[in-house]
């Protein structure tokens, strides 16, 4: 520990506090650098040592250090050495800083007691015997903040102690579903069974205002950061940029994965004593430095890339590489038996939570990403018959009774239009009996698939309330993007190898492992309604998406909220619920940015008093496949990309029309203008690159990634016509 004050020269000191024990204390003489080196051999081997004579085994097993992140306290050196005494390092402790009192405090198993030294003063004063050259000031001060930390963080491990009144830490978990549109869920209007969730919602609350990227990686991205995804590595698609690297590569916030200029919520959590751990599509990175078991997660299951069979059925390619990984072991995929991806996620997350409370009573973060209902679309039969007939009427007739059931349910105010549809009712009535059985059918698999992740959801919650978890855990249930309005079924799915062979298509075939489609736009309007398109847009339908919260401890009065947020809030919101400080601008010997996003905690807590999460005056920025938008309160303006970067601003007042439908671009000028001047900024800020011809960057309809498949998650390339939408 290094203290200084105005009058004396700085000094230098090395405290342990020892579980019901005493001070023990090391003053570096002077004129000697107090390097990694020095703290090992007298420092360190000092205080194992006084540790082994107090011990009535010779060994010191089971031990736990705290530190904090001093250089030296981080070298290799050191570890090897605790490792060689078997020593565990952990994480410093909620509220102790860099220049917290103990450069390294010592506990046994856990269980440390205040009880010798209950307060700052008194801790101070114990110090200040040890070196009465430093003013106990210094001290006293730091101490105070120390001993909240640790009042936190142990209040669990001494019942009869004084701070075992202070409310224990709360876990969390985050559940995202893939191309879940806004209106599919019954909480929010839609017709699909989802009974957890709904319990959720009606103990918890909704949001329906909340807003991510137009796609999916960018959006996990800034769920991890809780910055923009600009900054945070995935400023475009990985698997767009492959194709035009000319553009991105070699730019900062271009990486393609999670970059390290951002300190990821589960390393901060990880940091803070928290258990953290993850089953689900991680999509933020393949090499083994980029998985998250780099990047925060005591333990984890992922599927790495953007997409997946949910039944793990593989075509035998050799080129194909490992895309699950078990922590850092990279998995071979048919080693996993009896797989559906939604239920297999569920089962990996439960019994890992179940293994780290069989060790430990450190609260969790868990994080469950699933990979549906993002295509291929495939569900279990005895799920999908529920739903056989029920979209026969077609998704226009569906998009209608949705819209009528917001309204209904408060979501939405009653006079809304909803906006036209591009791909039009004309076409739907021109299908043939067959043709529309057809398309039914696949929403039939995709309400299907929606049906199962509800199913999941129940399971881990059942689990939490067994286990006596339940009112003290944070969930929130979202979705990455909107709905998918990709045509995969006309794809011709053509390669070397001759995947096409592999899957059957047909009418009675649809939905089981060797079947692989998607539904048409038509269904991905319907899902996002009232919004205006889909995932890949950013319009509201892209980019407007269902987020669910519970959390009794909040005790919010709010049921349904219609305040903007944005997924960059949800880090700053967890920090605060945890009351783990974000580390600033270092964390982990590295430069790392602040957050943009903002917690939600005062608002839902005091809404009267805390009317919004975003002022008024705040500005929030979108971009990705070169189409733009800017917010500001309720008004958003929009550039879509165009051949020959021909179009212009569109501007829309979302409190009124949140269909996009009545462009307010000439009529409020000058709020146009003070929109336009904030995107120049954002783009400014988060580094935003855009090439000369933003059309060729434009999204892609008829698949869902540029001129790819994506099999499995590996992209073959498939060299099909690339068609895309006029905006």
């Amino acid at each position: 520990m290094q203290l200084e004050d105005n009058y004396s020269k700085k000094k230098q000191c090395s405290s342990f506090f020892l579980t019901n024990g005493p001070l023990l204390s090391h003053q570096i003489p002077s004129r000697t650098s107090g390097n990694r080196i020095y703290y090992r051999n007298e420092c360190l081997k000092g205080l194992i040592k006084t540790l082994l004579k107090k011990r009535s085994s010779s060994t010191a097993n089971d031990v736990k250090l705290h530190h904090n992140n001093a250089k030296p306290h981080m070298n290799a050196i050191v570890f090897i050495y605790l490792k060689q005494e078997k020593i565990k390092v952990m994480a410093h402790p909620p509220y102790s800083f860099d220049f917290a009192p103990s450069d390294l405090s010592l506990f046994n198993c856990l269980k440390h007691s205040l009880d010798t030294y209950p307060d700052a003063t008194n801790l101070a004063k114990a110090l200040f015997k040890e070196h009465n050259s430093i003013p106990i000031q210094e001290y006293q001060k730091t101490f105070q903040k120390w001993i909240e930390g640790m009042r936190l963080w142990h209040v669990q491990t001494n019942s009869s102690s004084p701070q075992s009144e202070i409310k224990k830490l709360p876990n969390f978990l985050i559940i995202v579903a893939d191309d879940l549109g806004w209106s599919d869920l019954s909480p929010f209007g839609g017709e699909i069974s989802t009974p957890n969730l709904q319990m959720l919602a009606d103990s918890g609350i909704r949001f329906t205002d909340f807003h991510t990227a137009s796609a999916c990686s960018p959006t996990r991205a800034m769920l991890m950061s809780g910055t923009d995804h600009h900054i945070a590595g995935v400023g475009q698609m990985t698997e767009v940029m492959q194709f035009q690297p000319e553009f991105w590569q070699g730019k900062a916030g271009y990486e393609g994965y999670l970059n390290n200029r951002v300190a990821a919520l589960p390393e901060i959590l990880q940091d803070a004593g928290y258990f953290t751990t993850m089953s689900g599509k991680w999509h933020l990175g393949m090499n083994p430095s980029q998985i998250p078991a780099q990047r925060g997660f005591d333990d984890s299951f992922a599927l790495l890339p953007g997409a997946g069979n949910h039944y793990n059925y593989e075509i035998s390619i050799p080129i194909f590489p490992q895309v699950y990984v078990r922590n850092s072991i990279y998995i071979d995929q048919n080693t996993l038996k009896n797989f559906y991806s939604t239920d297999y996620f569920a089962d990996e997350l439960i019994e890992s939570l179940k293994r780290n409370a069989m060790k430990t009573k450190a609260p969790f973060f868990a994080y469950l990403p699933f990979t549906a209902p993002h295509w291929p679309l495939q569900a279990p039969a005895d799920v999908i018959v529920k739903y056989k007939g029920l979209y026969s009427s077609g998704p226009f007739a569906l998009r209608k009774a949705r819209l009528e059931n917001q309204q209904r349910l408060g979501l939405l105010p009653l006079n809304i239009s909803l906006p036209p549809d591009d791909t039009d009712e004309e076409g739907w009535n021109q299908l043939t009996h067959d043709e529309k059985a057809y398309s039914a059918k696949t929403m039939e698999i995709f309400a299907a698939m929606v049906e199962r992740v509800d199913y999941a959801v129940g399971r881990v919650v059942n689990y939490l309330k067994e286990s006596k978890q339940f009112e003290n855990t944070f969930i929130l249930f979202m979705s990455d993007n909107g709905a998918s309005g990709n045509t995969l079924t006309n794809v011709p799915i053509s390669s070397p190898s001759q995947p096409g062979k592999y899957f059957n298509n047909n009418y009675e075939n649809i939905g089981n492992k060797d079947s692989f489609i998607a539904y048409d736009p038509r269904w991905a309007h319907a899902s996002s309604a009232p919004g205006r398109m889909f995932k890949g847009y950013i319009t509201e339908g892209g980019i407007r998406c269902p987020a669910i919260i519970h959390c009794p401890r909040l005790k919010s009065p709010l049921k349904v909220s219609h305040e903007f947020t944005t997924v960059m809030d949800i880090l700053p919101t967890i920090l605060e619920l945890a009351n783990v400080p974000h580390p600033g601008t270092t964390f982990r010997n590295r430069t790392v940015v602040t957050p943009r996003g903002k917690s939600w905690i005062p608002y839902l807590r005091k809404p009267k008093k805390n009317k919004h999460v975003h002022s008024d005056h705040d500005f929030i920025g979108w971009e990705l496949f070169a189409q733009r938008a800017i917010r500001r309160g309720k008004y958003k303006a929009i550039l879509m990309p165009s051949k020959g970067n021909t179009s212009q601003w569109e501007l829309y007042d979302l409190s009124r029309d949140k269909g996009e439908l009545n462009n307010l671009a000439h009529k409020e000028e000058n709020v146009l203008k003070e929109l336009i001047e904030a995107w120049y900024a954002y783009e400014a800020e988060t580094g935003v690159i855009l090439p000369e011809d933003t059309w060729s960057i434009r999204f892609p309809t008829e698949i869902a990634l540029h001129r790819l498949i994506v099999f499995h998650g590996f992209v073959l390339n498939s060299y099909i016509e690339n068609q895309c939408v006029e905006f």
